[in-house]
């Protein structure tokens, strides 16, 4: 059983960007990927992400990252092979 702390205090954002190219189903170069992370810095458990397609941090893709880490999950847009669920 996992026990959550649900005074988290304090989160930090990083980014990874994949040195793939992505394509659309036509075969378009799309751009590179960057992966934002959002990290509850006690547990280091993530808490939300954001993926972006294209060159740079954009500001906006660091504050989708935390909406994503504060709002509540839908668990009707949860991959159907996933069965645990994600508490954060």
């Amino acid at each position: 059983s996992v026990q959550l702390d649900q005074n988290i205090e304090r989160v930090e954002v990083d980014a990874v960007y994949l040195q793939i190219g992505l394509i659309d189903e036509f075969g378009n170069y799309l751009g590179q990927a960057v992966v934002y992370f959002v990290f509850d810095c006690h547990s280091r458990a993530v808490s939300g992400y954001k993926l972006q397609i294209g060159k740079g941090e954009n500001a906006s893709s660091v504050i989708d990252s935390y909406r994503h880490a504060i709002l509540e999950k839908d668990p009707s847009i949860k991959c159907p092979e996933i069965e645990n669920t994600w508490p954060m």
